[in-house]
């Protein structure tokens, strides 16, 4: 004991120390915002002090994809790509909960190279290239807000009477593209030509899950455990550098080395990941989705004019995290199965959950072919596309 609390009086000893805890309390309190950062900055922080060859040799550099641009928003500095012909079919995609836009490499390359398309795609807060807000939930709020934010840097237009685009969502991205639908304005949503929902959550009942993702879910951990079951979704590596070329589109993508990149230099990761987890309508969104149907049944989502399906959905036929046969029944339950007009199902067969990583190319097909586009035959399938 210190010598100055040695001689308090042993009647007086508790209720000192409880007014030392309140008044550190109300200190931290009060001072919070100068010791807790409002945002955690992305890893683009440390780009400075790489050399050019460093940045390269990156499993996920900042150049990635053609027509990266930083974007700053209210909630901190974004990460978005833009390629593929001007004129072409747009079309954004957001990724899932852990692994940031570049999972998409060959999906979306196939979208640009064969089917003429023009996209956007960006890391969402938390992960990648894009910083971490600490002052408000990771929620589809949030995101939605930047999905507009994307929307608004491109140096074209993209939300005008004259064009149209196409929303693309996988895992997570799958479940906020709906509540962002449902609070579009309602003059601008006939531009959404379709909605394409890639192994989506949103419909994943609770009572399915683990006791862990329960209990976690229901904010019943405290943060430091919270963590630690976090971290297990996350590879740690030793050093900076990694030894594959996650930009040659002849090998297989690496998720792996993006994730432990990620998990290793992004401080705000973490933070993000366990945010969305609980803030995100990742299960038992129903109301959400009913909303979102009836945007379809009262002929607002999309051109009227435009017979067919709206949204396609491709399953994973072995997915272990959104399962197919109960995404098949809650899928058909909240929109409709596809004699009602709305829904298309596709199934990858023999694919799990990481389908769009591991069979971008026969995913990107299904979306033309859902699309109805023709493949090309002889034809430079380059000429003509230009970066943002």
């Amino acid at each position: 004991m210190s010598p100055a609390f040695a001689r308090i009086p042993h009647c007086l000893a508790l209720p000192t120390a409880l007014l030392s805890a309140a008044a550190a309390t109300a200190f931290l309190y009060y001072n919070s915002s100068s010791i807790v950062p409002e945002i955690i900055e992305s890893p683009r922080t440390l780009l400075p002090t790489l050399t050019e060859e460093q940045i390269a040799k990156l499993p996920y550099p900042p150049t990635f994809f053609p027509g990266s641009r930083w974007v700053k928003t209210p909630h901190g500095t974004m990460l978005v790509f833009e390629f593929g012909p001007e004129t072409g079919r747009k079309v954004l995609l957001v990724h899932g909960i852990s692994t940031p836009c570049a999972v998409f490499r060959d999906l979306v390359w196939r979208l640009v190279e064969e089917g003429g398309c023009r996209v956007i795609l960006f890391d969402l807060f938390g992960r990648g290239w894009s910083d971490t807000p600490l002052t408000v939930p990771h929620d589809h709020r949030l995101y939605s807000s930047q999905i507009t934010h994307a929307l608004l840097s491109s140096p074209i237009q993209w939300l005008s009477h004259e064009s149209s685009f196409s929303l693309i969502g996988y895992s997570l991205g799958g479940c906020l593209i709906p509540p962002f639908l449902n609070t579009f304005p309602t003059q601008t949503l006939p531009q959404i030509a379709s909605v394409i929902l890639l192994a989506p959550a949103g419909l994943l009942p609770l009572h399915k899950a683990t006791l862990i993702q329960r209990l976690g879910r229901e904010g019943y951990f405290p943060m430091g455990i919270q963590t630690f079951f976090a971290k297990r979704n996350v590879r740690k590596i030793s050093n900076l550098e990694f030894a594959g070329n996650n930009l040659d589109r002849t090998q297989l993508l690496d998720v792996g080395s993006v994730a432990d990149w990620q998990g290793q230099n992004h401080k705000g990761f973490l933070p993000a990941w366990m945010s969305s987890f609980k803030q995100c309508p990742i299960y038992d969104s129903r109301e959400i989705w009913n909303d979102f149907r009836q945007l379809m049944e009262r002929g607002e989502l999309g051109n009227k004019d435009h017979k067919g399906h709206k949204v396609l959905v491709i399953l994973g036929e072995k997915d272990s995290v959104v399962g197919m046969e109960d995404s098949i029944k809650d899928i058909g339950d909240a929109l409709g199965d596809e004699e009602a007009g709305f829904v298309k199902v596709k199934i990858l067969e023999g694919s799990n959950h990481d389908f769009v990583a591991k069979r971008g190319v026969e995913t990107a097909d299904l979306i033309l072919e859902f699309w109805g586009h023709e493949k090309r035959v002889g034809e430079d399938e380059n000429a003509g596309w230009v970066k943002a």
